[in-house]
């Protein structure tokens, strides 16, 4: 298996540190950038290497995570990159409407960390995996 570079982007910084202890456990050698806001990570994505996955939260000051996948979606550059809602939503609308907009997955987030590193093993794999993950139930 390959080592996977990723992007999390979420403003909640609990969140960001137990997901970049799930890709720790998950593969311990990933490489995890996580940013706080879409700005920061979309000019962060301009001055990088390709990621493979980028994990976008759908709530999110300054730039929700709607307008970060659309951005993600026009950079020719990042054509390929799997794009995961990461969300505590789990509105059936929501789940469509990003479906729509281009994410490879909608990923709902789990109430453990087991979940999470088990859904992140799976992904990194390369398992098929359905467009919508629900870790919550």
């Amino acid at each position: 298996m390959a080592i996977p570079f990723i992007y999390l982007i979420d403003d909640d910084e609990d969140d960001r540190e137990i997901f970049g202890m799930a890709v720790k456990n998950a593969i311990p050698t990933a490489l995890c950038n996580a940013y706080c806001n879409g700005k920061k990570a979309l000019k962060a994505l301009n001055n990088s290497q390709k990621p493979d996955y980028i994990f976008i939260d759908l709530n999110m000051p300054l730039m929700s995570g709607r307008e970060v996948l659309l951005k993600i979606r026009e950079c020719p550059t990042l054509q390929g990159v799997s794009t995961i809602v990461y969300t505590t939503s789990s509105n059936p609308a929501d789940v469509e409407e990003l479906k729509n907009l281009g994410a490879t997955h909608y990923f709902v987030k789990p109430n453990s960390l087991n979940t999470l590193i088990f859904v992140l093993r799976e992904l990194f794999s390369g398992a098929a995996l359905p467009y919508l993950i629900n870790g919550s139930t």
